[in-house]
Protein backbone atom coordinates (compact mmCIF):
# COMPACT_ATOMS: atom_id res chain seq x y z
CA UNK A 1 0.00 0.00 0.00
CA UNK A 2 1.12 3.30 -0.90
CA UNK A 3 1.70 5.34 2.19
CA UNK A 4 0.78 8.45 0.71
CA UNK A 5 -3.01 7.08 0.33
CA UNK A 6 -3.47 6.99 4.00
CA UNK A 7 -6.12 9.17 5.11
CA UNK A 8 -5.29 10.08 8.11
CA UNK A 9 -2.58 12.11 7.06
CA UNK A 10 -4.66 14.59 4.81
CA UNK A 11 -7.15 14.72 8.01
CA UNK A 12 -4.32 15.60 10.59
CA UNK A 13 -3.05 17.91 8.08
CA UNK A 14 -6.38 19.69 7.43
CA UNK A 15 -7.27 19.96 11.22
CA UNK A 16 -4.11 21.98 11.76
CA UNK A 17 -4.78 24.03 8.98
CA UNK A 18 -8.62 24.24 10.08
CA UNK A 19 -7.18 25.02 13.57
CA UNK A 20 -4.78 27.79 12.35
CA UNK A 21 -6.80 29.46 9.76
CA UNK A 22 -10.79 28.95 10.53
CA UNK A 23 -10.71 31.18 14.28
CA UNK A 24 -9.68 34.26 12.42
CA UNK A 25 -13.21 33.84 10.41
CA UNK A 26 -14.50 32.80 13.90
CA UNK A 27 -13.37 36.00 15.25
CA UNK A 28 -14.18 38.19 12.54
CA UNK A 29 -17.90 37.52 13.30
CA UNK A 30 -17.31 38.31 16.98
CA UNK A 31 -17.08 35.34 18.75
CA UNK A 32 -13.51 35.06 20.23
CA UNK A 33 -14.55 32.48 22.94
CA UNK A 34 -15.73 30.20 20.40
CA UNK A 35 -12.52 30.82 18.04
CA UNK A 36 -10.55 29.35 21.06
CA UNK A 37 -12.62 26.32 21.51
CA UNK A 38 -12.33 25.42 17.99
CA UNK A 39 -9.01 26.12 17.65
CA UNK A 40 -8.16 23.87 20.76
CA UNK A 41 -10.02 21.10 19.70
CA UNK A 42 -8.53 20.64 16.37
CA UNK A 43 -5.19 21.06 17.62
CA UNK A 44 -5.65 18.51 20.37
CA UNK A 45 -7.60 16.09 17.08
CA UNK A 46 -4.78 17.08 14.55
CA UNK A 47 -2.58 15.74 17.53
CA UNK A 48 -3.77 12.72 18.19
CA UNK A 49 -4.37 11.64 14.19
CA UNK A 50 -1.24 12.85 13.74
CA UNK A 51 0.28 10.33 16.48
CA UNK A 52 -1.50 7.51 15.03
CA UNK A 53 -0.27 8.30 11.26
CA UNK A 54 3.08 8.97 11.76
CA UNK A 55 4.72 6.63 9.25
CA UNK A 56 2.99 8.52 6.90
CA UNK A 57 4.50 11.61 5.63
CA UNK A 58 1.36 13.93 5.89
CA UNK A 59 0.94 12.83 9.36
CA UNK A 60 4.59 13.46 10.26
CA UNK A 61 4.14 17.04 8.30
CA UNK A 62 1.17 17.49 10.67
CA UNK A 63 3.04 16.86 13.79
CA UNK A 64 6.31 19.06 12.72
CA UNK A 65 3.35 21.76 11.72
CA UNK A 66 1.12 21.20 15.14
CA UNK A 67 4.57 21.64 16.91
CA UNK A 68 5.61 24.82 15.32
CA UNK A 69 2.05 25.85 15.69
CA UNK A 70 2.36 25.62 19.39
CA UNK A 71 5.70 26.57 19.77
CA UNK A 72 4.88 30.14 17.96
CA UNK A 73 2.17 30.33 20.09
CA UNK A 74 3.99 30.34 23.15
CA UNK A 75 6.58 32.31 21.93
CA UNK A 76 3.83 35.17 21.48
CA UNK A 77 2.31 34.48 25.06
CA UNK A 78 5.56 34.78 26.72
CA UNK A 79 5.99 38.10 24.98
CA UNK A 80 2.97 39.20 26.09
CA UNK A 81 3.50 38.53 29.21
CA UNK A 82 6.68 39.95 29.51
CA UNK A 83 5.88 42.80 27.63
CA UNK A 84 1.98 44.33 28.16
CA UNK A 85 0.93 42.99 31.17
CA UNK A 86 3.43 45.64 33.63
CA UNK A 87 2.21 48.03 31.33
CA UNK A 88 -1.20 47.51 31.86
CA UNK A 89 -0.82 46.88 35.51
CA UNK A 90 0.78 50.30 35.93
CA UNK A 91 -1.91 51.55 33.55
CA UNK A 92 -4.61 50.22 36.25
CA UNK A 93 -2.57 51.70 38.75
CA UNK A 94 -2.88 54.59 37.65
CA UNK A 95 -6.63 55.04 37.31
CA UNK A 96 -6.86 52.86 40.34
CA UNK A 97 -5.32 56.04 41.90
CA UNK A 98 -6.68 58.93 40.25
CA UNK A 99 -10.30 56.82 40.83
CA UNK A 100 -9.34 56.85 44.63
CA UNK A 101 -8.13 61.02 44.56
CA UNK A 102 -11.61 61.66 42.99
CA UNK A 103 -13.16 59.83 45.64
CA UNK A 104 -11.64 61.45 48.14
CA UNK A 105 -12.18 64.95 46.84
CA UNK A 106 -15.63 64.47 46.42
CA UNK A 107 -15.99 62.96 50.02
CA UNK A 108 -14.07 66.44 50.97
CA UNK A 109 -16.36 68.83 48.76
CA UNK A 110 -19.40 67.29 51.21
CA UNK A 111 -18.11 67.80 54.33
Amino acid sequence: MNQNKNPLGFIALGLLLAAILVPFIIVALGRDDLAIGFSTVAVLLALIIGAFSKSVRLGKAAGVGLLLFLAVVLAVAAVFIVIHAPAQRARLSEQSSAEQNRVIAMMNSHR
